[in-house]
């Protein structure tokens, strides 16, 4: 991500919206989430904080990515983690989750360049300032 502030913040977090409509739980032994690389915890000693499912409304949860007290803006740090069911029964379509549109699939992972996805929600220290904005974040600040 990317600040033209003069200090970027060391307050900021990222989110991801998905619906689990199909789901017959999201207990942890149906749901599968966790890290799978964090550039800013290998390089700077700075581990990312990743939450557990929160639920927004209804059958929409977002999981939190946040960066306590660094400044990931502008690091060209990386994070990856994986989200998904394998519980027999416990069907989970991510194509219809607001913060999966426009998800850039590769098949090598090294090769590429790294390009920004609108849907992802950018918050600093609790306040949306980057979005494409929607019905499910429409813009206001939210309680982390």
């Amino acid at each position: 991500m990317r600040s033209t502030a003069a200090k970027p913040s060391k307050s900021i977090s990222v989110r991801y919206y998905f619906d689990i409509t199909g789901m017959s739980s999201i207990g942890e032994k149906e749901l599968t989430l966790r890290k799978l690389y964090d550039q800013a915890e290998i390089e700077a000693d700075h581990p990312a904080t990743l939450s557990k499912p929160i639920q927004y409304k209804d059958n929409i949860y977002y999981i939190e990515v946040a960066w306590d007290d660094y400044a990931i803006a502008n690091s060209n740090k990386k994070y990856q983690f994986v989200l998904g069911t394998y519980a027999w029964g416990n069907s989970w379509d991510p194509t219809d989750d607001w913060s999966h549109q426009d998800l850039k699939e590769v098949d090598d992972p090294f090769k590429g360049t790294v390009e920004k996805c609108e849907y992802i929600c950018v918050y600093d220290d609790g306040v949306l300032v980057d979005s494409k904005g929607n019905s499910v974040t429409d813009n206001n600040s939210e309680n982390k």
